[in-house]
């Protein structure tokens, strides 16, 4: 079986606060976890993945038995606490997923769920012309 097919279904957990703007999602081989994860090598509450209210995510290790390793631009190490993209891997135990394939477990939980760089980001439309422009706002290319 594949790591990201271990990501386990959600569980009847909900987003915890942890600074005014932020919430946070527990990841572990328990079923009271929000992302639980189907390996013997992942603790019970192994990590959790905290969405800031700037828009950055914070992985923090739960004190975990195996630690927590993080891949990013190839170089892996194990870290207490970091900021992650949804490119980056991290290996719980023995199991590696996606920091992208954890948001998207959390998705199906909470769908509201949009970080505060979504609701900044914006939303881009290609014009009659060709050009493309912010929704609402007039073209560059043909006004």
């Amino acid at each position: 079986m594949k790591d990201a097919e271990r990501v386990g279904a959600l569980t009847s957990g909900t987003a915890r606060g942890t600074a005014p703007g932020a919430c946070s999602f527990r990841i572990g081989r328990a079923s009271d976890n929000d992302i639980v994860l189907a390996d013997d090598t992942v603790s019970r509450h192994h990590a959790e993945l905290r969405f800031l209210d700037d828009g950055r995510l914070l992985l923090c290790d739960s004190k975990s038995s195996q630690g927590t390793v993080l891949t990013q631009f190839d170089e892996s190490r194990e870290v207490d606490e970091a900021f992650v993209t949804p490119t980056d891997q991290v290996r719980f135990g023995d199991m590696t997923v996606t920091v992208g394939d954890m948001i998207e477990e959390l998705r199906l939980k909470h769908p509201e769920l949009r970080t505060a760089y979504e609701e900044r980001a914006p939303t881009l439309r290609r014009c009659e012309c060709g050009a493309v422009k912010r929704e609402g706002e007039a073209c560059p290319e043909c006004g």
